[in-house]
C-alpha cells in the first residue's frame, strides 16, 4: 500500500506513506526522505511538524482493522486528508540496511526452525540446552531485526558484533564450509548496511 499527498501553497511538500505488509513496516517520507519508519502490529500513531516558513502539523494514524476501511488516516492541521490522498506508484526503495535486516530475519527464522525441529536433520541438536540457546538467540536476533527496521543505528552494529562472535564460536566448535559461506554472505550484508548508514544516513540525520 502506497499513498501520496501534496500539502502547502507557497511552500509545497510531498508526503508519501508506504506500508510493507510482508515486513510489517510503515514508512512516512517527506520529499523523498524517510522521516518515520516503524514496525506496526495493529495500531500506530505519529505526529510531526512540516515546513520552514509555512508550517503544518501532520498526524498519521494507522489501524490495520479499521471498520470503515480507512487503514491510513492522515490529518493536516486537524483536517482529514483521506479524500485528497492518491495512490502513488509502488516504487522499490530498498536500501542496504533493508537487505541487512532481511539477512538478519533469515538468521532469526533459522534459529527458531532448528530449535523446534532441528533434531530431525542435525542429531547434535538433541540436547535441550542447545535447543533453548537457539531459541534464545532467535529471540535476540528478532529484537535486533525490529530495532533495525525502526531506524536504530546501534541495532545493526550490535547484531553484526553478536553474529560475528556466533560465527567464530561456530567455526571453532563445528567447522563447516557451506555454513561458513552462508555466514560470510550474511556478514557481507551487515557490512554494506553499516557502510550505507555511515555514508548516507549520517547526512540526513
Amino acid at each position: 500500500m502506497h499513498k501520496r499527498l501534496v500539502i502547502g501553497k507557497a511552500e509545497k511538500h510531498t508526503l508519501d506513506v508506504g506500508v510493507n505488509w510482508l515486513l510489517g513496516l510503515l514508512v512516512l517520507s517527506i520529499d523523498g526522505k524517510a522521516v518515520y519508519r516503524r514496525p506496526f502490529f495493529l495500531k500506530l500513531e505519529h505526529s510531526l511538524e512540516v515546513g520552514d516558513q509555512e508550517k503544518h502539523l501532520i498526524n498519521l494514524r494507522f489501524n490495520a482493522f479499521d471498520y470503515f476501511g480507512n487503514v491510513i488516516k492522515l490529518t493536516v492541521d486537524g483536517q482529514d486528508m483521506a479524500g485528497c490522498m492518491e495512490m502513488g506508484p509502488l516504487e522499490k526503495r530498498d536500501t542496504p540496511v533493508d537487505d541487512a535486516a532481511a539477512a538478519l530475519l533469515f538468521v532469526t527464522l533459522s534459529h527458531f526452525l532448528f530449535s523446534v525441529i532441528g533434531t530431525l536433520f542435525v542429531p547434535d541438536l538433541d540436547s535441550l540446552d542447545t535447543r533453548l540457546m537457539l531459541l534464545l538467540g532467535g529471540m535476540f536476533y528478532l529484537w535486533f531485526f525490529v530495532k533495525i527496521l525502526s531506524g536504530s543505528k546501534m541495532g545493526l552494529w550490535l547484531a553484526a558484533v553478536i553474529f560475528s562472535f556466533d560465527t567464530a564460536m561456530s567455526v571453532l566448535t563445528a567447522f563447516s564450509v557451506p555454513g561458513l559461506v552462508v555466514r560470510a554472505m550474511i556478514l557481507y550484508y551487515f557490512w554494506i548496511g553499516i557502510k550505507y548508514q555511515r555514508t548516507v544516513l549520517s547526512r540526513i540525520l
